[in-house]
């Protein structure tokens, strides 16, 4: 079976990125496949050896960006004249490669993908690595709401159509917005990474992870956590990341006086072992694609404390087995069973063998079986409408 994803780029790497990057890995692992990246981006992956030299990259040497910084109108002559050139160049290599699968990861060439007349009449799959009103809940004031809600009508309405089959990280964002559609299958993030890391949940530190940016809601968890440090002033809580709201997370700790019982951690390449210190995690996001960072922290045996935000928490937590969902914003109720899980060790231990147990449902090899069962479906039935015609 000949697979193409098709990408802006991975010289950045990104959640989107690791994850194509080791499905591909995965995939290209599996006797009787071929498969490709390509990327739009014309500059060199900064991580070439994450990608197996099974995987087959080719470059388009288009940049949409590159002449942004010299104002609006090079960023709407990217936008339009360089789509063009993308388009004829991804054409030209998907009627070289002639593959049977052809990925859109969500970038530009999500609009135009299955538009695009291959020779080999492959079968086109739009993967959605965001909930699905990701465009509405960063928009803010009236125009940009309003341009949310066109570019989602466009998107999602009209365009998204042309495809044979969208994927979706979790049942709940199919659940709200695609329940009726049956071109629309929810296919799981798998765990990237394989480690032997264990947490003793004796260390007297809950952790969580991730850019230090609004959807991420830090301000809610260091509120909540001056609630567990009123009761427990041993634990502490470290926070790792990095990004643009750091400065006003410094000020908010400093006039909680939580100086000495929050940390900003900063960036690690090594969040696995930071896991394995830990003993509990929490999760404060106001939205989130799937929340691997969640299930990476359970696979490692950490019972979790999380904001039922959507989408992805309630797809990865049962709620009282492996840790605790909690209704969004309700911070009393988020230190309330952080402070549980702090007092009661048996709780903790039980919680957190669950937790890794149920983290074994998303490991590679699982994800990548379904992928290909995906694959085979839709090869057959395409196969047959097209005999049917």
């Amino acid at each position: 079976m000949k697979i193409v994803y098709c990408i802006d780029a991975i010289c950045h790497l990104g959640g989107i990125e690791r994850i194509t990057i080791a499905k591909a890995n995965a995939l290209a692992d599996m006797e009787g496949n071929q498969v490709w990246i390509v990327a739009a981006e014309h500059r060199k992956p900064f991580f070439p050896l994450l990608l197996s030299e099974k995987v087959n990259f080719v470059n388009l040497g288009v940049n949409y960006t590159a002449e942004d910084w010299k104002g609006k109108w090079y960023v709407l002559k990217g936008f339009l004249g360089k789509r063009a050139l993308h388009k004829k160049r991804l054409k030209q290599s998907l009627d070289e490669i002639q593959p049977d699968i052809v990925i859109s990861t969500g970038y530009s060439e999500k609009y135009f993908l299955s538009f695009l007349k291959v020779k080999s009449k492959p079968v086109f799959i739009r993967e959605i690595h965001y909930t699905s009103d990701y465009r509405r809940r960063t928009a803010y004031g009236w125009y940009w709401r309003l341009m949310a809600w066109a570019s989602d009508f466009l998107d999602y309405r009209i365009l998204i159509k042309k495809y044979d089959c969208i994927t979706v990280l979790t049942q709940e964002d199919k659940n709200r917005y695609w329940n009726n559609d049956k071109k629309v299958v929810v296919m799981p993030n798998p765990l990237t990474v394989k480690h032997n890391q264990r947490s003793t949940l004796t260390n007297k530190v809950v952790v969580t992870a991730g850019r230090l940016t609004y959807p991420k809601n830090y301000p809610s968890l260091i509120r909540a956590w001056g609630h567990v440090e009123r009761i427990h002033p041993d634990w502490r809580l470290m926070i790792w990341g990095d990004g643009g709201d750091k400065n006003m997370l410094e000020e908010q700790i400093d006039s909680l006086g939580l100086n000495d019982k929050v940390h900003l951690m900063g960036y690690t390449d090594d969040i696995m072992s930071k896991f394995a210190d830990a003993s509990i995690f929490v999760l404060s996001s106001r939205y989130e694609g799937f929340a691997l960072v969640l299930l990476e922290a359970m696979s490692c045996g950490l019972p979790a404390v999380s904001y039922a935000c959507p989408c992805g928490p309630s797809d990865i937590v049962t709620d009282g087995k492996d840790g605790f969902l909690v209704a969004l914003g309700n911070e009393g109720m988020l230190a309330k069973c952080i402070c549980h899980l702090i007092e009661d060790e048996e709780l903790r231990r039980r919680m957190g063998k669950a937790a890794l147990e149920r983290s074994k449902a998303f490991a590679m090899d699982k994800i990548i079986a379904m992928q290909m069962n995906l694959f085979t479906t839709l090869i057959h039935n395409k196969r047959r409408s097209r005999e049917r015609k």
